[in-house]
């Protein structure tokens, strides 16, 4: 039986944005947290790894393969080994076959510096229902309000609410190139469009466009939305706004 309560994590990826964050929360509850960036203690990696509850990937996906073949021989069968990857389905996949153990998918539907903002964490139990149970408790200990779903469930979702969002935005700026004439047409709505997007595609960009190159269910979303501007072109447009405001009622 696993704990519910963890009492020894390893982060990886600990410097970076993410997992600061989660190494901080680790540390505030008085738990044995160790930390792993490039390039690896080695000496470290092989004491500490064998004797923790938790290994936390806060790694980008295309370092989970040599992350994970770093540590897969080192891990006690009864380690919890999770992620806090934006996409579940390939992240879920490559942990379960890297490891035969207890293994949690992740995903913080907030950024490193939150401010107030309600800190909701998905959780997709993949092996070994108890380890969801552990990993929530500690999570929620953390200040953190956690929510069940699967990988599939979860990776729709964000098709839609970061792969489609970012990708609207980038086509939406590369409909027309801003020049002097267009400038001076610019009105305080558009500019607060422009605000919005920039942080989204000047400093995140590229994490944004592996979110969707790794979200499997991307591709069906765009062609959904493919045809909703269809419509547009066709001039529905009563039909799409009457659609549209159901998000707020």
């Amino acid at each position: 039986m696993i704990s519910p309560f963890l009492q020894r994590v390893a982060v990886f990826g600990s410097r970076g944005k993410m997992g600061a964050f989660f190494m901080e929360r680790f540390l505030s509850l008085g738990l044995d947290a160790y930390g792993f960036d490039l390039p690896m203690d080695i000496n470290l990696l092989r004491t500490a790894v064998p004797k923790v509850d938790l290994v936390l990937l806060a790694v980008p996906i295309p370092a989970m393969d040599s992350c994970l073949g770093a540590i897969a021989n080192l891990l006690s069968p009864k380690t919890i080994l999770a992620d806090i990857c934006s996409v579940k389905m390939l992240p879920v996949e490559k942990m379960l076959r890297a490891f035969s153990g207890p293994v949690v998918g992740t995903h913080p539907l907030f950024g490193p510096e939150p401010g107030d903002t309600d800190l909701r964490v998905a959780i997709c139990p993949a092996r070994v229902p108890e380890a969801a149970d552990g990993l929530e408790e500690v999570l929620s200990i953390c200040g953190m309000t956690c929510f069940r779903t699967d990988p599939e469930e979860h990776d729709q979702a964000m098709a839609y609410i970061q792969g489609l969002n970012y990708v609207t935005t980038l086509s939406y700026f590369c409909a027309h190139d801003l020049d002097d004439t267009l400038r001076q047409f610019i009105t305080p709505s558009f500019e607060r469009r422009m605000i919005s997007a920039q942080k989204m595609l000047v400093e995140d960009g590229k994490l944004f466009g592996t979110l969707c190159e790794t979200n499997p269910l991307m591709a069906s979303t765009i062609r959904r939305y493919l045809k909703v501007l269809g419509l547009a072109a066709a001039g529905d447009f009563d039909l799409l706004r009457d659609k549209a405001l159901s998000w707020w009622k």
